[in-house]
């Protein structure tokens, strides 16, 4: 069964179970990937049940159609007690303290730009939402992407976004930098392969920046202070390497690494290991301490 033939036959069964108002619908995500989910109900705003994770066990055979179904249901009554319609769910949480931003490739979401505010920074781009806290079950936070025509429905100025944004993911997220290092010390793994890890990282210094919340924490490098900082710790420049939307790792200048082979290596890891729409970019940049700015 191909995934056009699943969404359909999921669309049956949910349908055939609640009777209720369901359909398909299809969103465009970060780097112009497109999600197929499932909406049910006829409130304005009800949340999208995406498929892709379903399709998986299912062709896994893990779970059947009658199953995800069920499942779906499910995540649709805990979530469906939304009392808001869309203009008063934009009146609760359109407010300067709710202001957050994500950083993009530009050139990867050239037709998203079209219709949001956003800021140029280097070969990346940077969009603005607005953050509506955790759900109930805390797997994910409510956002709500802050499009031209949203912009003219709440009292907050273009001009201000950014700086807004940039406060308030230091408020509510704290942007966090360390040693590979404390990374593996602290993961859950068998002791000599804890040993094997953090050898490698003393030979090869590498440093990871990103939030406590691993939350869009690429966007800590828009914080001048925070470069400057990492700048005087390593007192090297340094290169920033775009693991992901979520974070990136800083490599010391005076690492033995070749450039060309470094923006290889991130483009074999994006395209074995991250998802496409959390990819940030394709290569590194570079950080220079006497000119305190980034370079592509």
């Amino acid at each position: 069964m191909n995934y056009k033939v699943f969404q359909k036959s999921v669309l049956e069964e949910v349908k055939r179970r609640t009777g209720e108002d369901v359909r398909l619908c299809e969103t465009t995500k970060n780097n112009s990937v497109v999600r197929a989910g499932i909406i049910m109900g006829e409130k304005e705003i009800s949340p999208i049940i995406y498929l892709e994770e379903f399709f998986y066990k299912y062709q896994q055979k893990i779970c059947s159609i009658e199953t995800i179904a069920k499942e779906i249901i499910k995540v649709y009554n805990e979530h469906r007690d939304v009392p808001f319609s869309g203009k008063k769910i934009l009146e609760k949480v359109g407010k300067e303290e709710n202001v957050i931003c994500k950083l993009i490739h530009t050139d990867s979401n050239a037709q998203l730009l079209q219709r949001v505010p956003h800021k140029t920074f280097l070969d990346l781009s940077v969009i603005y939402y607005l953050d509506g806290g955790e759900l109930k079950d805390k797997s994910e936070r409510m956002t709500i992407l802050i499009t031209n025509d949203i912009l003219k429905m709440i009292p907050l100025r273009e001009e201000k976004l950014y700086e807004l944004a940039l406060k308030n993911m230091e408020i509510k997220f704290e942007y966090k930098f360390y040693n590979m290092i404390e990374i593996f010390e602290e993961m859950p793994i068998d002791e000599e392969e804890k040993r094997r890890l953090i050898k490698s990282c003393e030979e090869e210094i590498m440093y990871v920046l990103t939030n406590k919340e691993k939350f869009w924490g690429a966007t800590a490098i828009l914080r001048t202070e925070i470069l400057e900082e990492i700048g005087k710790k390593l007192k090297q420049n340094f290169y920033i390497i775009p693991s992901s939307i979520d974070e990136v790792l800083i490599v010391p200048s005076y690492a033995d690494i070749d450039r060309k082979m470094m923006d290889t290596m991130i483009q074999e890891v994006n395209e074995t290991q991250v998802s496409k729409e959390e990819r940030l970019s394709d290569h590194a940049y570079y950080y220079s301490i006497e000119e305190g700015k980034i370079f592509l």
